[in-house]
């Protein structure tokens, strides 16, 4: 917006050409930064200057610091706008080569290579990345196109079509990958890994560069995951509105089986009023022999609950037994584990003695080196003074 101040749509339109041309493969990793990309930029900082690249691992600065920060923000925060202007107009210039970009990212550490090699602590890198900091713009682009001339062809990505399209089939590309050498490292193993990823989104002569007339292109490079995750969801939506329409129609037969439950309800209602009368004489016959078995159920409950309570006499004794041998386990254990303890301190306090031992000589060798040097000075000056 600083630079095209109240043009929004010019503004909008150059931010895509560049997010499309240059960025294009920043999604196939989403959430996660463009590991390829960010692994493409290690590598060239590691193959034309080792050094700096051990320093950095050395303090634990990753490249989402040093390469992540420049390309999220496209330079912004470390250059001015006249500075900015004049690196944008060799990326343009040069829009046919999009791994220029990545070659300046990897250019501004090695060209800051003094102030970040007197670092010593993560902390005083990271706000490095983003303030501005004095650079002289004609020998950084000089670095810049340096370095990708220099750079080998096997640390850079291959150009491939970034899945962007505007409808044509003319458009379309297709790229091809080579296998790294054996001899490369961890991190050259992980860019060639993501480097079907980051080719398969860099520009090639066929992308549109600048954005096309009368239409803007098609983006395809959405990462597959959430274009799955899409999928699945119109999925269960689907299959969510099939279940409520089973649902329904069950509740509708449910309904309709309740009527009919109803009628015979009431055609059984009317028989029981008629066996009421007849049950009522059965009444006093079932009484009597109710009684009966009342009483031979509670001589029955009372054997029950004599065993029941013998049971749980027995499960007690059980469990107290279990409890005792639990117990004696955990002071046994408990026992082993202060002998250890021990044994630790134990051969603690043999190392501590051993080390005093040792300065104590060490202390003992000095001194009778310093007695002997001083003894030998004194030769040398009786000598000289015969």
């Amino acid at each position: 917006m600083s630079l095209f101040h109240v043009d929004d749509l010019a503004a909008f339109e150059t931010v895509m050409a560049v997010l499309l041309h240059w960025g294009g493969s920043w999604l196939q990793t989403f959430p996660h930064p463009p590991i390829p990309a960010l692994n493409t930029v290690e590598q060239i900082i590691h193959s034309h200057d080792p050094k700096l690249m051990s320093h950095l691992v050395a303090l634990n600065v990753s490249s989402q610091v040093y390469a992540w920060s420049l390309l999220r923000s496209v330079f912004t925060e470390v250059l001015n706008k006249a500075e900015w202007l004049r690196l944008w107009d060799h990326m343009f210039t040069n829009a046919h080569d999009p791994s220029l970009l990545l070659c300046a990212v990897a250019a501004y550490s090695i060209y800051n290579r003094n102030a970040l090699i007197a670092s010593k602590d993560k902390k005083e890198v990271e706000p490095f990345y983003r303030r501005q900091n004095a650079i002289n713009m004609g020998d950084f682009i000089l670095l810049v196109c340096e370095l990708r001339r220099k750079t080998p062809a096997s640390v850079l990505p291959k150009t491939g079509s970034n899945g962007i399209g505007i409808n044509d089939d003319s458009n379309t590309s297709k790229g091809k990958g080579k296998k790294a050498g054996k001899n490369q490292t961890k991190e050259g193993r992980d860019a060639e890994e993501g480097g079907n990823v980051l080719s398969s989104v860099l520009s090639t002569p066929s992308t549109p560069w600048p954005l096309p007339r009368g239409m803007y292109p098609v983006f395809h490079g959405y990462p597959k995951f959430v274009v799955d995750f899409q999928i699945a969801e119109r999925s269960r939506l689907a299959a969510e509105e099939e279940e409520v329409r089973r649902k329904r129609r069950l509740l509708e037969a449910l309904s309709e089986r309740a009527r009919g439950l109803a009628n015979e309800e009431e055609a059984w209602q009317k028989q029981q009023e008629a066996l009421i009368q007849a049950e009522e004489t059965r009444r006093k016959t079932a009484e009597d022999s109710e009684a009966k078995r009342l009483e031979e159920e509670k001589k029955l409950n009372d054997i029950s609950r004599e065993r029941r309570l013998a049971q749980i006499e027995q499960m007690e004794e059980a469990a107290n037994k279990a409890m005792q041998s639990s117990q004696s386990l955990r002071q046994a254990e408990s026992k082993r584990i202060d002998d250890d303890m021990v044994r630790i301190k134990q051969r603690a306090e043999y190392t501590l003695k051993q080390r005093q031992e040792e300065e104590a000589l060490l202390n003992l060798e000095n001194q009778t080196s310093n007695r002997i040097r001083q003894l030998q000075i004194s030769r040398s000056e009786e000598e000289r003074s015969r």
